[in-house]
């Protein structure tokens, strides 16, 4: 959690320079065409034991393959998972934070190794600073505001905002039901096909990563 009286950094706009910490892993185990990667997840553990396990398993996994976390800057739950596994496995971690979650000791404490955290004034920049800096959108387990910035950046993609790929991992068929109300969604004609084909599910987050890799150099070559 955070300390009261929490050193942060600005938003962009402010921001004077790089503040991480410590050394990345080697960019030898990247995944091609992605260096980093958005995070949407719960800031509650949920009830699964499961969920918190494979946060932080994914978390280990993105140090591994030298990909940057981009998240939203969070230090319980399913955020706090993921984010301490990129800590523990030496990688990059890139938090972005609303003041007021911060006001509320909600954040993970600034100055962890390889932890750069940025703090904006409200949730609408946090998404938009967090889908800049992205390569690639990945969603896990979670609640409402993890379906609101999933739903936002695929908007965003359906209106060519951005190109960016989105994957969802499918932990125990957590996302089954969603998958098929957008494939419903599509057969009834208010969206399309290709919208829903685009989406990268996937229970293996080795698939998921490489599928979004892939994704993300393809949509680079364009």
């Amino acid at each position: 959690m955070c300390n009261p009286e929490p050193v942060l950094h600005p938003a962009p706009d402010q921001h004077r320079g790089p503040c991480t910490v410590g050394a990345p892993n080697p960019q030898a185990g990247a995944a091609p065409g992605l260096s980093r990667l958005a995070v949407f997840l719960g800031a509650r553990d949920g009830s699964d034991p499961v969920h918190a396990k494979t946060a932080y398993a994914a978390g280990r996994e993105l140090a591994d393959r030298g990909i940057e976390l981009v998240y939203g800057g969070g230090g319980s739950g399913l955020m706090g998972q993921v984010s301490q596994g990129v800590i523990d496995g030496g990688g990059r971690v890139f938090g972005v934070i609303p003041r007021f979650m911060v006001e509320r000791e909600w954040g993970r404490v600034d100055g962890e190794p390889g932890v750069e955290t940025v703090m904006v004034d409200t949730m609408h920049e946090r998404k938009a600073l967090m889908a800049e800096r992205a390569q690639a959108f990945l969603a896990l387990p979670g609640g409402l505001g993890t379906l609101e910035e999933l739903f936002e950046v695929w908007t965003w993609q359906t209106l060519a905002l951005h190109g960016k790929p989105l994957g969802l991992l499918d932990i125990g068929g957590f996302w089954d039901p969603l998958v098929a109300l957008i494939r419903r969604a599509a057969d009834a004609g208010f969206m399309d096909h290709a919208t829903a084909d685009d989406l990268v599910v996937g229970d293996r987050l080795d698939d998921v990563l490489q599928r979004l890799a892939d994704a993300t150099g393809a949509a680079a070559s364009r």
